[in-house]
């Protein structure tokens, strides 16, 4: 962002100029500066507030025990396997486990055991000895017990907090005994109730199988059955192998038929049937075909020596066709042989579909007889079956009592630590610290958003839009309190000619007149009482004097006494020139260490006037006009008095003065506005009662801010 900035009147840059604003390091460092006491103050009263809270705090102790879920397995029984074995539980198993070690019954056992029901810590004192206790007990309890997984391993911590190691340590240890015992009676109450079921179903069983052995065998006995199980069985073996027979016939006579009827077509065609397979395969056919190549390679040859009558040409012919009707006659023996073959096994298949058909209704008639007893016999077997299953798992339950052991084992017992675990000092360390910054930054903020007043010449430009036109230091920046002693503004501007103090006088000056070199009236006003308008107007006049200026300082503040200028007050002044009461010589004081006059109020009772914008003072200005080469008029504050704007019209330039870091930048801004409308020349403002100490804590484009690398040039 650009920002239009005037800069400060004697820093010998144009009024045009312009300066890229944006946020630096040295403005945060500024602002810290001068709010290091707020910030300071705040950060320690909220650091010490939550060091208070920590101190206030019980501290607890945490104690963690840990428990893993077994990965082995004991096998005592089974001698075939090791005695254990890798038995991996899932994590659905694991997380299963941590719930149950959250489980409020688990809980209430605990409480039971180490009678937590009586413990104030668990129990308002108001509830123990009643039916409630027990109840709440168990509440802190749960609350106070902390269970979770060790990341990925099948290993759980149980961590119990209590302001007592000793008593945090004492329940870690009862949860995991009390969740081990609970899974250890679980385990051999379900294994004795097991065996006592399997014992009872193996009676009932024992009785269906020798009712069961007892029908099948009868039922034998009535149809004459005894060895049908044997025939059936063999009849069906003698149905699959011919029945296999047959499939493997019916797959032969396929494969001939098919390839009988290839031959056939083969033999239709341009071919002649010599591309037959078995025509390819045949040793005679091969024969032949190799004499009727050598042939064909003696007719080519002939042909191409003689003509076609050529006897020798005619016999090579004649051999040729000759091989050709034996590669016929023995290509169409074999596709004979191929349909006499196809014939054979037809036949073959005949035979053996009659063989299958007669064994079927063999086994039909067998099988009639044997159904019920089939039916007799499975249900035998299935109710002997099941006898068998539960007598081998009664035997197996009833020799593991006694073996069971726990899906979990201690991995490491609590312990009581030395030390609380809460409140942590060093958490508390840092909240205090990120508190403490946090609000201190707040306090900062809030400062500087509720801080209305104006230290800067660039704070004047933008609140009220006038140049700053000098910085008035205070008397006690710029020369100490030690010179201050007893002496009046008068006499110190007098006494140290070339001090800070004055320096800045003679700026104001040089400012007033840059830009007004005719400006001989210079009214000097402020916002408000209090702001150092007097004294600026009183130094200022003395400045120009000793600087060899005929000067005159005009006091028209009517309501404020003003004392120090002269002995005493006078018998006449101001208010009695304008009245034509006295002369103006007769008014006028010299001073005499400086040479300046001043025309100052009587010590007459003050009383309501319009004289001083009348028609009397302005002749009284022409007049002075004519003698002075600078007339200073100190006036009443601009929002005090109302005669301030009409005074202020008569001069050739006004000056506006703020007090550095007391006047609002509102009221400061109203003032300027009222004697912009009354027409008033307003050349500009200066900063009165600057604390050069504090000043570079606020701005970098103030001359007076820079005070402590120019003391070389003051004295």
């Amino acid at each position: 962002m650009v920002k239009d900035k005037a800069p400060f009147a004697q820093s010998g840059l144009a009024p045009e100029w312009r300066k890229a604003v944006s946020f630096e390091p040295s403005i945060l460092w500024m602002i810290l500066q001068r709010r290091a006491r707020t910030a300071g103050i705040v950060a320690a009263v909220v650091a010490i507030a939550v060091m208070g809270f920590y101190a206030t705090l019980k501290p607890t102790y945490s104690a963690t025990a840990q428990i893993a879920v077994n990965t082995q397995r004991a096998n005592v029984v089974d001698a075939r396997t090791e005695a254990l074995t890798e038995d991996q539980p899932t994590t659905f198993a694991v997380d299963t486990q941590v719930e149950v070690l959250r489980s409020r019954d688990l809980a209430r056992s605990v409480v039971n055991v180490l009678h937590l029901e009586r413990d104030p810590e668990f129990v308002k004192p108001s509830l123990i000895g009643s039916p409630a206790a027990a109840q709440a007990a168990t509440d802190a309890l749960i609350n106070k017990v902390k269970v979770s997984r060790s990341g990925n391993a099948f290993a759980i911590n149980i961590t119990a907090e209590s302001h007592d190691s000793e008593t945090a340590a004492k329940i870690a240890n009862t949860v995991v005994g009390q969740y081990l015992g609970g899974q250890m009676a679980f385990k051999t109450g379900t294994t004795q109730s097991a065996t006592r079921m399997l014992g009872s179903r193996l009676t009932e069983l024992r009785g269906q199988v020798s009712q069961a052995e007892t029908a099948v065998q009868q039922y034998r006995n009535q149809h004459g059955l005894l060895n049908s199980s044997k025939d059936e069985t063999s009849t069906q073996m003698e149905l699959d192998r011919i029945g296999g027979q047959l499939a493997t016939a019916q797959a032969d006579l396929a494969e001939k038929r098919a390839s009988a009827s290839t031959a056939r077509t083969q033999e239709q065609g341009a071919s002649s049937g010599q591309d037959v397979s078995q025509a390819l395969t045949s040793d005679v056919i091969v024969q032949l075909r190799r004499q009727r190549a050598d042939i064909g390679a003696n007719v080519a040859q002939l042909q191409q020596r003689y003509a076609d009558k050529y006897p020798a040409l005619v016999e090579a012919r004649s051999q040729l066709a000759d091989i050709d009707r034996e590669i016929n006659a023995e290509v169409a023996r074999i596709i004979s042989g191929m349909q006499g073959s196809a014939s054979a096994s037809a036949g073959r298949v005949a035979s053996l579909q009659g063989t299958v058909n007669q064994t079927r209704a063999q086994l039909a008639a067998n099988g009639a007889a044997g159904v019920k007893l089939a039916e007799l016999e499975r249900n035998a077997e299935a109710v002997r079956t099941l006898y068998e299953t539960y007598l081998a798992r009664y035997r197996q339950t009833s020799t593991q009592e006694g073996l069971e052991t726990s899906d979990a084992r201690v991995v490491s017992n609590a312990v009581a630590p030395p030390r609380p675990s809460e409140p942590k000092l060093s958490i508390f360390l840092i909240i205090a610290l990120t508190a403490a910054l946090g609000a201190a930054a707040a306090a900062v903020a809030i400062r500087e958003l509720l801080d209305q007043t104006l230290r800067t010449p660039d704070a004047i430009k933008e609140s009220i839009g006038l140049t700053t036109l000098a910085s008035v230091p205070s008397f006690k920046s710029a020369l100490g309190a030690a010179s201050l002693r007893g002496k009046t503004p008068r006499e110190l501007v007098l006494d140290y000619p070339f001090s800070a103090f004055t320096e800045s006088l003679r700026m104001l000056r040089t400012g007033i007149s840059t830009d007004n070199s005719d400006a001989k009236v210079v009214v000097i006003t402020s916002t408000l009482p209090g702001e150092g308008k007097t004294t600026v107007s009183e130094c200022l006049a003395h400045v120009a004097a000793i600087g060899g200026e005929r000067a005159i300082l005009i006091q028209c503040d009517t309501r404020r006494d003003v004392g120090g200028l002269a002995a005493s007050r006078p018998e006449a002044g101001l208010l009695e020139v304008l009245s034509g009461d006295v002369p103006l010589a007769s008014a006028l004081q010299i001073d005499d260490r400086s040479g300046l006059f001043v025309l100052p109020l009587s010590n007459q009772p003050l009383r309501p006037s319009d004289e001083l914008g009348g028609t009397n003072m302005d002749a009284l200005l022409v007049e002075l006009r004519r003698e002075f080469d600078l007339i200073v008029i100190d006036t009443a504050p601009v929002l005090a008095i109302a005669e301030t704007r009409r005074l202020a019209i008569k001069g050739d330039a006004v000056c506006l003065l703020v007090r550095w870091g007391k006047t609002p930048s509102n009221a400061a801004n109203t003032a300027a506005q009222l004697l912009r409308d009354a027409g008033a020349p307003l050349v500009g403002a200066a900063l009165s009662h600057v604390d050069l100490d504090k000043q570079p804590q606020w701005s970098r484009n103030d001359p007076s801010a820079y005070f402590h690398s120019m003391t070389a040039y003051y004295a």
